[in-house]
C-alpha cells in the first residue's frame, strides 16, 4: 500500500466483491464442495472477483477453492457484539447509543483475550492461503481496547496483508483511540458525497466499501453511481455488495411446484429480523435476481468511453488490473434498428491493450436512415478458464446512433399522417369533455384532466379512468424514505384539475388542464399542466409538465396509470435496452445477455423465498448495517 492505493504485484487493484456466508436452504451453514463451487462459478459468471467471509472464517475448503480459481478474500474473525448497541438507555438517541456501545465488550479489558484469540485463530488457520489479501478483526462491535489489541497482533504477526475493521468509524468522547493498525478506511452504505469528501481530504488510507448496495428486494439501484467514483480514483479499492444470497429455510413446495422458504418469525420465535436476511443477489437456491445482472454489467471488464460515429472510431477502455484485454476477450457489435438486428461484425484487438489503457477500433456499421438505431457492443471471454467456457458474455455497451430520422419507424409513420380539415365533434356532458375521431373516441374528466374513457370501433379500451400517479409499493430498503413519503401523503395523492380549456382546430382538438397532485390535509405536492391532443386519424398525444412543491421529498415514481380492458390481444411494447429490456442508464442498469428481441409483452418471474398462502408476511427490519 502506498499513497493511499492498494497494490498487488506492483499494480493497483479493484475489488469487485460480495459478502458471502456458508449458507444453504436445506443444510443451513453446512455446505459441501459442490455448493461452494456453484457459488464461485456464479460469481465468476457475473464479474465478481472478491469475497468477504462475513462474519466468521468460512469452511477451510472454500479458501482453497478461492486459491484455485483466482478470487481475492477478506477473511474475517468471528467477533461481533452488535447487540450491545441496542441496550436499553434512558437517552435512546443514536449519538448516545454510539457513546456507550463499546462499554460492555469492545472497550472492556475483560474481553481482550477472547477477542485476540479469535483473531489469532482466524489468521493461523489460513495464513498460508494466497487468496487472502486482508484480515478483518470482526464486524460491528464498535471499537475499543479489545479490537486495538487484536489488530496490533494481526499486523505484528502478518505485516504482508492488509488489516480491516469498519466499526472503528464510530467515535465516542471517552478517549482517543489507536487506529494505527488499521490499513483500510472502511464504510458501510455511505452517501456518494461522503466518499468525495473523504477523497478530497488528502487521506492516508484507501477507501473500501465493505458493505454497499444493500441487495434486498427491488435493488440495488445505485451501483453505477458508486462505480463511477471507484473507476475514477485509485484510492477507491472497490467493495463488497451486501450480500451474496438470500437466507431462508426450505419447507417443501407449493401446489404449483415453487419452493416454500421460511425466515424470521415463521417458527414463533420471540426475537427475529423478519425477512431481513432475505437480502441477496441470488435466492437461497441460487437463482439470480435481476440485481445480479446489473452488477455484472456495471463491473464489466471493458467499457466504451467514446464513439465517433462520423469518423467510425470506437474507444474502449480496459478496466482490468493485471490482464491485457487482447488476451482476455473478444469484441463484436450489432446494429439494432427498432429492435431488429440489421448489421453484425467482430472487432479485432490486434495490438496489446494493457490494464487501465484504452484502444481505438475502426467501427463503421451500416446505419439505416430511419428508425431508432443502437450500437450494441458485446464482450465475450476469449478462451476458457477454470470455471467459464470460451464465448461467455462478460458484458455489453449500448450507444444510440444518429441518422436522418431517429424515431421508431412505426411511430414516425403514425405521426406523419397528414391532419385533415375535418372538425372533430366536441361535447360537454356534465364533468366530461367528449371528442370523437374516425378511429378513437376520448372522454376527459374536467375534475382531473385525465381520460375516463377511450373507445375504438365501439369497444371500450379502459377498465377504469386513467390516473396520474406518484406512488408505488415501497420496498424493504425504502423503509426510511417511506416515512417521508407517507408524511407527504404521497400514497393518497390524486389529480385535481383547477381549470380545463378546449381548443378546436381543423383536424384536431386540444384539451389543456391546470392540475395538482393533492391529498388530504397538505398542500399540493405537484402543480403543472396537461395537454391532450386528439387528431382526426385517431392519434392521442400528451404533453405533461409538472413541478414538485418546494420542501416535498423525492418522488417514489411519476407516470400515468392506464388500465386496459382485458379483451385485447397482446400488443407490442417498445422499450430501450438489449432484448427490449427496460433499462435506465443512470443510476440503474438492468441488462440481460444480448439475444433476439421478442415482439409481444411478457411477464418475467424470479424464484425466491416465499411463504404458504396461509402464512401472513410481516416485515421487521433493522439497519442495513446489520450485515
Amino acid at each position: 500500500m502506498s499513497d493511499a492505493v492498494v497494490h498487488l504485484n506492483g499494480r493497483p487493484i479493484t475489488l469487485r466483491g460480495v459478502n458471502r456466508h456458508d449458507s444453504d436452504p436445506t443444510t443451513g451453514p453446512v455446505v459441501d464442495l459442490e455448493h461452494m463451487l456453484w457459488d464461485l462459478r456464479l460469481m465468476k459468471e457475473h464479474n465478481i472477483n472478491a469475497v468477504r467471509s462475513s462474519h466468521y472464517p468460512n469452511d477451510p475448503r472454500f479458501y482453497q477453492l478461492c486459491d484455485e480459481h483466482g478470487f481475492y478474500v477478506m477473511s474475517e474473525a468471528d467477533n461481533e457484539s452488535h447487540g450491545t448497541q441496542s441496550r436499553f438507555l434512558a437517552d435512546p438517541s443514536w449519538d448516545n447509543q454510539v457513546e456507550h456501545w463499546n462499554e460492555p465488550i469492545a472497550d472492556n479489558p475483560e474481553w481482550t483475550e477472547a477477542t485476540v484469540d479469535r483473531m489469532r485463530l482466524c489468521v493461523h488457520r489460513e495464513k498460508n492461503r494466497p487468496s487472502i489479501i486482508s484480515w478483518s478483526a470482526g464486524n460491528e462491535c464498535s471499537y475499543g481496547c479489545t479490537l486495538e489489541a487484536a489488530l496490533f497482533w494481526a499486523k505484528d504477526f502478518d505485516p504482508t496483508r492488509l488489516t480491516h475493521y469498519e466499526s472503528s468509524y464510530y467515535r465516542d468522547s471517552k478517549r482517543r483511540y489507536d487506529y494505527s493498525c488499521i490499513d483500510l478506511y472502511s464504510r458501510m452504505y455511505p452517501a456518494i458525497e461522503e466518499i468525495r469528501d473523504y477523497l478530497d481530504s488528502d487521506p492516508d488510507k484507501p477507501f473500501i466499501l465493505v458493505e454497499y448496495c444493500h441487495a434486498m428486494g427491488n435493488s440495488p439501484g445505485d451501483l453505477e453511481d458508486y462505480w463511477e467514483i471507484i473507476r475514477a480514483d485509485e484510492r477507491m479499492c472497490g467493495g463488497f455488495v451486501w450480500e451474496w444470497c438470500d437466507h431462508a429455510v426450505t419447507a417443501g413446495t407449493s401446489d404449483d411446484g415453487r419452493p416454500i422458504q421460511l425466515y424470521g418469525g415463521d417458527h414463533d420465535e420471540a426475537v427475529h429480523d423478519g425477512n431481513f436476511c432475505v437480502d441477496g443477489l441470488v435466492s437461497p437456491d441460487r437463482v439470480p435476481h435481476p440485481g445480479l445482472a446489473e452488477l455484472k454489467n456495471v463491473q464489466r471488464p471493458a467499457r466504451v468511453i467514446e464513439y465517433d460515429q462520423e469518423e467510425g472510431l470506437l474507444t474502449i477502455h480496459n478496466d482490468l488490473d493485471h490482464t491485457d484485454l487482447s488476451q482476455y476477450l473478444r469484441i463484436s457489435y450489432e446494429v439494432r434498428c427498432d429492435g431488429v438486428v440489421v448489421d453484425r461484425e467482430d472487432l479485432d484487438l490486434v495490438e496489446p491493450v494493457p490494464p487501465h489503457t484504452s484502444v481505438m477500433l475502426r467501427c463503421e456499421p451500416k446505419v439505416p436512415p430511419t428508425g431508432r438505431c443502437h450500437l450494441l457492443v458485446t464482450y465475450r471471454l476469449a478462451r476458457p478458464d477454470s470455471l467459464l467456457t470460451a464465448g461467455h458474455i462478460l458484458g455489453f455497451d449500448e450507444i444510440a446512433l444518429r441518422n436522418a430520422d431517429r424515431r421508431h419507424r412505426w411511430v414516425a409513420a403514425l405521426a406523419g399522417r397528414p391532419i385533415g380539415e375535418t372538425r372533430l365533434p366536441v361535447r360537454r356532458e356534465g364533468t366530461r369533455i367528449e371528442v370523437d375521431s374516425d378511429r378513437l373516441s376520448c372522454a376527459i374528466d374536467t375534475r382531473t384532466g385525465l381520460p375516463v374513457s377511450l373507445s375504438s370501433e365501439g369497444r371500450e379500451l379502459l377498465e377504469r379512468p386513467v390516473e396520474l400517479n406518484i406512488w408505488r409499493a415501497p420496498t424493504d430498503n425504502d423503509r426510511h424514505a417511506r416515512l417521508e413519503w407517507e408524511r407527504a401523503h404521497y400514497h393518497q395523492a390524486v389529480a385535481r384539475a383547477y381549470g380545463v380549456d378546449v381548443d378546436e382546430e381543423p383536424g384536431c382538438v386540444t384539451i389543456s388542464a391546470d392540475v395538482g397532485l393533492v391529498a388530504p390535509s397538505v398542500q399540493p405536492a405537484l402543480r403543472g399542466r396537461l395537454v391532450w391532443t386528439l387528431t382526426d386519424d385517431g392519434v392521442l398525444s400528451l404533453s405533461l409538465r409538472l413541478r414538485r412543491t418546494l420542501g416535498f421529498p423525492s418522488l417514489p415514481r411519476l407516470g400515468l396509470r392506464l388500465f386496459p380492458a382485458r379483451v385485447h390481444e397482446p400488443g407490442r411494447l417498445l422499450r430501450p435496452g438489449p432484448s427490449g429490456e427496460l433499462r435506465r442508464q443512470a443510476p440503474r442498469q438492468l441488462p440481460r445477455a444480448p439475444s433476439a428481441p421478442t415482439s409481444s409483452t411478457s411477464t418475467r418471474t424470479t424464484s425466491g423465498p416465499r411463504r404458504t398462502a396461509a402464512t401472513p408476511t410481516a416485515t421487521r427490519s433493522s439497519s442495513p448495517g446489520a450485515g
